[in-house]
Order: structure tokens, then C-alpha cells, then sequence
């Protein structure tokens, strides 16, 4: 009977260490794959946020661009870059922002773009990927 008992304490005891030893084993690659489905997140939010916001400045662009609106070509790529970047404002570092040439009936596009930074602790996960900068496009008729 007490051979029994410490058999199975011994087993016991043995079993905890193993786990012990798992968990150390795993918890590198569990907090790595952690890190990168936040870091898609971030990227998809980025890339979302960025089409939004070239659809918003080309909206304006078209609209105040074309021939008869009032507006001056400059005044009207300098209306949609501030629209565009406003849009852009939940998106972390700085938005640039490429405004078209717009011709009436033609199609105007307006690009915005920002440079992303990966938080997964890999050495060179945007190297690898190939992602270093994140871009939207906006395309519409000039003249609505």
C-alpha cells in the first residue's frame, strides 16, 4: 500500500514538470501568433481608414475640381488633401496624401498612404511580408 502512495506521488510530481516544461516550450510561439493577429488587425483597420479617407478627398476633389464649381485647382487639391488626411485621423503616423488632375467627365483618383509598423516581435516581419507602406485609393468622375 505505501509503495503505491509514493508511486503515484512520484508520478504526480513528474507530471508537473513536464507541464511545466510544455508551457515554457509554448508560450514563445503562442505570444508570437498573439502579437500577429493584433498586428493584421492593425493592418486591416490601416488599410480600411486609408480607402476611406481617399474616398472622402476625392469626393471633394471631383466636386469642387471641376470646371464652373468656383474653385481653383489648387484650392480644390488642397480641400481634399485636408479632408482626406481628417478622415485619416484614427490612423497612426503621418498621412500623405496624392490628389489628381481632375478634367471634367474624366476619372479622378486621390491616393493616401502611411508608413506601417509591425509590433510582432519577429526581426524582419515587414521585410518579409513585403508591407512597409499601406495604401488607399479613391476614384470618381470629376463634375459628380
Amino acid at each position: 500500500m505505501m509503495q503505491r502512495l509514493q508511486r503515484r506521488a512520484a508520478t504526480t510530481e513528474s507530471d508537473r514538470g513536464a507541464a511545466a516544461v510544455e508551457f515554457a516550450l509554448l508560450l514563445p510561439v503562442i505570444l508570437v501568433l498573439v502579437c500577429a493577429i493584433i498586428d493584421f488587425g492593425r493592418l486591416f483597420f490601416t488599410q480600411i481608414a486609408l480607402t476611406d479617407a481617399a474616398r472622402e478627398g476625392v469626393r471633394v476633389l471631383a466636386l469642387e475640381g471641376a470646371s464652373g464649381s468656383g474653385y481653383t485647382t489648387a484650392e480644390a487639391e488642397a480641400d481634399a488633401t485636408t479632408r482626406a488626411q481628417d478622415a485619416a485621423s484614427g490612423v497612426s503616423g503621418s498621412v500623405t496624401v496624392t490628389p489628381g488632375t481632375c478634367t471634367q467627365g474624366e476619372a479622378v483618383t486621390l491616393t493616401t498612404s502611411v508608413s506601417f509598423d509591425f509590433i510582432t516581435p519577429l526581426p524582419d516581419l515587414a521585410g518579409f511580408l513585403g508591407i512597409d507602406t499601406v495604401t488607399g485609393t479613391g476614384v470618381m468622375r470629376c463634375g459628380g
